[in-house]
């Protein structure tokens, strides 16, 4: 288990490094699981871009408001809480 938790690391970095949006981004290595506006925007709050967070995770915020994906909604609302 701790390899699988390891290459799904791997895989997220790389792709917040390279600046990979999720549309083009790769699994983190678990079915289902991958690297989303959420995750991105994350990252980018703790590497001081805010503003760019802002414009990557909008487009969830409008997903998630749509489908009152609530618990979602509150995941990305944290994320900009921290900006």
């Amino acid at each position: 288990m701790r390899s699988v938790a390891r290459s799904a690391a791997l895989v997220g970095a790389e792709a917040v490094r390279h600046g990979v949006r999720p549309e083009v981004g790769a699994a983190k290595g678990l079915p289902g699981d991958w690297v989303t506006e959420v995750d991105l925007a994350s990252l980018l709050v703790s590497d001081g871009r805010h503003d760019e967070a802002q414009a990557v995770i909008a487009p969830a915020l409008v997903t998630f408001e749509g489908l009152r994906a609530v618990k979602d909604l509150a995941v990305a609302r944290q994320v900009l809480d921290r900006s």
